[in-house]
């Protein structure tokens, strides 16, 4: 099966406490993980970073949808 558009998630742990705002890094692993993908493979991908954002699960979901996604990790 050939996957064409390809959704990685950085998830916001909303209900978690006493997460620092100071420890936020983009998300390399994600990020390589999905130049890896579109340059060998041509699929298109998306990287939802929830975490900055503060994205609750309702909004990528939806983001997810829009984008078509064949494959989420």
């Amino acid at each position: 099966m050939k996957y064409e558009r390809v959704v990685f998630v950085n998830p916001y742990p909303y209900y978690a406490v006493g997460v620092n705002d100071n420890t936020i890094y983009p998300p390399m692993g994600i990020a390589t993980i999905a130049a890896y993908i579109e340059k060998y493979t041509g699929a298109r991908c998306k990287i939802i970073d929830a975490l900055v954002y503060r994205q609750h699960n309702r909004g990528v979901l939806d983001e997810i949808k829009r984008f078509k996604a064949d494959l989420v990790g």
